[in-house]
């Protein structure tokens, strides 16, 4: 057995038995080559690189670099390190090299292979197949040299409102009638020395990934807070206000979180999807939720938006290609229904709950608030005067793309102890981490990683006799 692979998650070499040995086949996460006598240094190396055919969004391996043109022809010694181009014009790889990498197979070459921002030692696109490819903007350049510095990264370790709120928040138990509400409410706080937090327009640069977090979900975090196209951390100013302890019941913050919020981004589609669902839950959890038809409607039309986003589909690509989950894009669209919008109970037999509606608006159980991670309900509730913050005690920046809370509020008369949140990031965002930390971590602590930053997440699990499981809870720990 002369074949070995080197596995950059587990950090370790492992022999392997092949039926037909000499063949390399792509793995996302592995550099294959074989075993050198003298060294376990990786000789003749290739790289797996997650790539997707550009008319379906199917994942495909590439490997990089490989010799020839022509699949089991050793005629020829030149070697690639990036796609090349069919006579007819489209764009594919190798996906199976010999032992010395020469190649064996090849994608699909009647359809177009993507690699995204992927690229070479050198700085060069591995397949960049987009009719702006020859004329990026800004954005496009913001992904490059993420692409760029995450390698060297890599190589470097080894691998609008009043800002003055009224004290006397109005006890409801209703969620905000959005119909009946302008959401361009803007003016002046009342304190104008207070200390505010706004973050100027950044592009879509990807941070490396923090030391500390799991490295292969961290790398998957980054990614998709870089390509979050309804980020919105920059259109937020914000008052941390004063710094306080878990459970505080003193009011310390004199004027509101949010000091403004820029209406047009609830002119977004998915910011109007996701308000569409506010009306539909009851923060008792022990009131029977009726989750009629038209509700159901709403949760498929919001469902369907996030999974529009460059978001949700990279998050789609990740969980196939890492066995995560099995199955088409319908599939998973019923998995995130079952997960998030199943609805179940949490006392007496009474179907009062869903996970979306703990983690994005919020629940009172025994006049204790509950859940309530999610900073555009906050907002509402705040403009609202449904909601007091009485103070903070971390505020972390997540390079420019959100900001995570550790907080204390009251929601009428109940307080929530510990609240936690990140200011600015989007909901199919926030759905896809918890989604993939509950796909790869079950119940276990999934540490991630965001604008450089290791960040905790937490999700917890009901799970039923019939084998399905619903998120119980999930939030992010600053």
């Amino acid at each position: 057995c002369d074949h070995w692979v080197y596995n950059s998650i587990d950090s370790q070499c492992t022999i392997m038995k092949l039926a037909k040995p000499g063949k390399k086949v792509g793995r996302v996460g592995s550099i294959h080559g074989t075993k050198n006598n003298s060294t376990r240094a990786c000789v003749n190396s290739v790289s797996g690189v997650q790539c997707k055919y550009k008319n379906s969004n199917e994942t495909v391996i590439c490997l990089y670099p490989f010799i020839g043109e022509n699949p089991g022809s050793k005629a020829s010694t030149k070697v690639h390190d990036t796609c090349l181009k069919t006579r007819k014009g489209k764009f594919w790889c190798a996906t199976k090299v010999s032992i010395d990498n020469h190649l064996l197979a090849t994608s699909d070459q009647r359809r177009d292979v993507d690699c995204g921002y992927a690229v070479t030692n050198s700085g060069n696109f591995r397949c960049l197949n987009s009719p702006s490819a020859s004329c990026l903007n800004s954005t496009d350049i913001g992904l490059h040299l993420a692409e760029l510095q995450r390698k060297i990264s890599s190589l470097e370790v080894g691998q609008c409102d009043s800002g003055a709120k009224n004290n006397s928040t109005v006890p409801s138990n209703s969620r905000p009638n959005n119909k009946n509400n302008n959401n361009n409410n803007r003016g002046s706080t009342q304190n104008k020395k207070a200390p505010t937090t706004r973050t100027p327009s950044t592009n879509n640069r990807r941070a490396p990934v923090a030391k500390s977090a799991d490295q292969l979900l961290g790398s998957f975090t980054e990614q998709i807070l870089a390509l979050d196209e309804n980020n919105v951390r920059n259109l937020i100013t914000f008052n941390p206000g004063c710094k306080t302890n878990v459970g505080n019941p003193n009011d310390c913050s004199q004027n509101k979180l949010f000091t403004s919020v820029d209406s047009a981004i609830f002119r977004r589609p998915v910011y109007e999807k996701l308000k569409a669902l506010y009306e539909n839950y009851i923060p008792d959890t022990l009131k029977v939720e009726d989750h009629t038809a038209a509700e159901q409607r709403e949760e498929q039309n919001f469902l369907d938006e996030i999974l529009k986003t460059r978001v949700m589909q990279e998050t789609y690509n990740f969980v196939k290609a890492n066995n995560l989950f099995k199955g088409s894009k319908t599939d998973f669209k019923n998995k995130l229904n079952e997960l998030w919008f199943s609805v179940y109970s949490r006392g007496m037999r009474i179907k009062g709950s869903s996970g979306f509606e703990h983690v994005f608006l919020g629940e009172k159980k025994a006049d204790k608030v509950q859940g309530f991670h999610n900073w555009v309900y906050f907002y509402f509730l705040e403009r609202d005067q449904k909601v007091n913050y009485l103070g903070h005690w971390k505020n972390i920046d997540y390079g420019g793309k959100g900001n995570g809370l550790d907080f204390t509020f009251k929601w009428g008369p109940e307080q929530k102890p510990y609240g936690s949140m990140i200011i600015g990031t989007s909901p199919e965002f926030e759905m896809a981490v918890y989604t993939v930390c509950n796909l790869a971590k079950g119940e276990n602590l999934c540490p991630v990683s965001l604008g450089g930053k290791k960040v905790d997440v937490e999700v917890h699990t009901f799970s039923r006799p019939n084998g399905k499981k619903f998120i119980a809870s999930s939030f992010f720990k600053a």
